[in-house]
């Protein structure tokens, strides 16, 4: 791609399904240490498509949220791994994140310790560039995780009231001049029914990136929005004669946006 002047770039380091497993670390910081080296004078983000944490000891979840710090993360949908137990939870009270989790579906059902370290969205700014990035928890959440006292007091909304969520997030976003919005979405390409999740995300107007995660499947593709701008969505994942399964740190992508003067992709 060319970048004419007037546009603004930005090169986004993307992964998801990290499970807070270890083995792939020393790989991974120096895939990320050569990113940062090659990118050192543009314009860069660093972002994760969830469940960066997984229900194992709190410590692996204390460990790989210091590991997320180092390389300079700057936010992380919620997954269903990071849902599933009370050692994710108290890992976010030990552990002193300086990247935001964000999840804009999940209704909490009574008071906890935690509901304040996740926001719907955020904003993110590079050499005067804003961008939002706003967070989606996996639909099928309900169907694959055991109810406990840890995790009972959470609940992720249907897809109609996702939409809906997600649509308040963007108004939001808009209302504050941000025209560059990524959405972070755990939820895979599509349902067993066959709901095309990554396309009726795709189609909410103001979004400009989906980075997926939660089913390990390499995805690339094109959409239009309701309001006729293209949307790219990516994840990582399996790709085919590879040895790759796009979860524990395996692989990650690297995304290069270039956005017009009125915030189009």
């Amino acid at each position: 791609p060319i970048a004419f002047k007037g546009n603004t770039e930005f090169d986004i380091l993307y992964f998801s399904d990290v499970h807070a497993k270890t083995n792939n670390i020393r790989h991974f910081k120096s895939a990320v240490d050569e990113f940062d080296r090659k990118n050192k004078d543009k314009t860069t983000l660093k972002l994760a498509g969830g469940d960066l944490n997984m229900d194992t000891a709190v410590k692996p979840n204390v460990l790989l949220i210091a590991l997320m710090n180092l390389i300079g993360l700057d936010a992380s949908s919620v997954g269903n791994h990071d849902l599933e137990g009370g050692n994710f939870w108290a890992a976010l009270e030990k552990a002193k994140p300086t990247f935001k989790f964000l999840s804009a579906n999940l209704d909490f059902l009574r008071s906890n310790k935690v509901q304040d370290k996740i926001a719907h969205s955020t904003v993110i700014e590079r050499k005067g560039q804003k961008v939002g990035v706003i967070g989606v928890s996996p639909l099928d959440y309900g169907n694959l995780t055991f109810i406990t006292p840890f995790n009972d007091f959470v609940k992720v909304k249907s897809l109609d009231d996702t939409i809906k969520s997600v649509r308040e997030e963007v108004k939001k976003l808009e209302k504050q001049g941000i025209s560059k919005i990524v959405l972070l979405a755990h939820t895979g390409k599509a349902s067993e029914t066959g709901t095309e999740y990554y396309e009726k995300l795709a189609q909410i107007g103001g979004i400009d990136i989906i980075i997926g995660g939660h089913d390990h499947k390499e995805f690339e593709h094109w959409y239009t929005s309701e309001r006729g701008e293209p949307v790219k969505v990516v994840s990582v994942g399996k790709a085919d004669g590879k040895d790759i399964t796009g979860e524990d740190l395996d692989s990650f992508g690297v995304l290069k946006a270039i956005f017009d003067d009125n915030g189009v992709l």
